[in-house]
């Protein structure tokens, strides 16, 4: 049964559930993961853009073209027109929200934790969580669930670095499974048709959902993904931007690139060592 929370997270009281041991990745599966670390940034300079006081963590955005920022502190959900120099309006408050998804029909979806003990997932209304499930249903709860989005199948997916797994719940039962699928630290997700790629420490790898084998496409750390004119982005600290498999584009000046969200030609990125939205433009192939 779904519920509707102010997120206190009266839950810490409960029993963390073990979970399964994992193998560390088997690398041999790996399809000539593509890049190194300490590969040249690339000379597309970024500018600085929105300031948010609490710092920008996640990104989406609404059908109505406004773009909805997720402060790192505070719990804040800002909403913000691109061209217009500070937010436009508190859009909702929620304890310890790190991600959010918007959906079609512009329902927000959203994880949050309470700094890694517990955490859920569930939908916004006004400044409340309706909290869809914080636990698998075999008892391993949620922890740090960093991203989350909507698979083809309409199950709702949210990688958890602290676990070291990914969830998928039914949104409207709350029926929820752990999803291993062998990434160390998943924090971010993006799926191309059927196609998922899980981003997380030791690099970007490709899983053919639902099935659970991962191949690794990319060997670098990953924060965030996103998918451009044919090809995936992706953001860590020390290439910045860059394409996966591919060498870095730019955004030298941006200290920890986070999130990524494309508007028309122009990428706009969290900056999770700062307090800045930086934007990049991008060239069309």
């Amino acid at each position: 049964m779904l519920r509707r929370l102010r997120l206190s997270f009266l839950a810490l009281a409960l029993p963390l559930a073990a979970c399964p041991p994992r193998d560390k990745p088997d690398d041999s599966g790996d399809s000539d993961p593509g890049g190194e670390t300490g590969d040249p940034v690339g000379e597309v300079q970024a500018e600085q853009g929105l300031y948010v006081e609490d710092g920008p963590g996640d990104l989406d955005r609404l059908s109505d073209g406004r773009v909805l920022v997720v402060t790192r502190y505070g719990g804040h959900v800002l909403a913000w027109t691109q061209g217009i120099d500070g937010y436009d309006t508190y859009e909702r408050s929620i304890a310890g929200i790190e991600g959010i998804f918007v959906g079609p029909d512009d329902t927000t979806w959203a994880a949050v934790s309470d700094g890694g003990i517990v955490g859920a997932v569930g939908w916004l209304e006004d400044s409340e969580l309706v909290t869809v499930a914080t636990q698998a249903d075999d008892g391993t709860l949620f922890r740090y669930p960093r991203d989350l989005t909507l698979a083809p199948d309409g199950q709702l997916l949210m990688a958890d670095a602290t676990v070291g797994a990914l969830f998928r719940s039914d949104p409207t039962s709350g029926a929820t499974t752990a999803y291993y699928v062998d990434i160390a630290s998943p924090r971010t997700l993006l799926f191309l048709d059927d196609t998922l790629y899980v981003g997380g420490s030791d690099g970007v790898y490709q899983v053919e959902y639902p099935g659970s084998a991962a191949t690794r496409v990319d060997s670098r750390e990953a924060w965030g993904l996103l998918e451009y004119d044919g090809r995936i982005l992706v953001t860590n600290s020390e290439q910045k931007v860059f394409e996966l498999g591919g060498a870095s584009i730019g955004g030298a000046e941006i200290d920890r690139p986070g999130a990524l969200l494309a508007i028309d030609d122009t990428l706009h990125i969290s900056d999770l060592g700062g307090r800045y939205l930086w934007s990049l433009a991008l060239a069309a192939r």
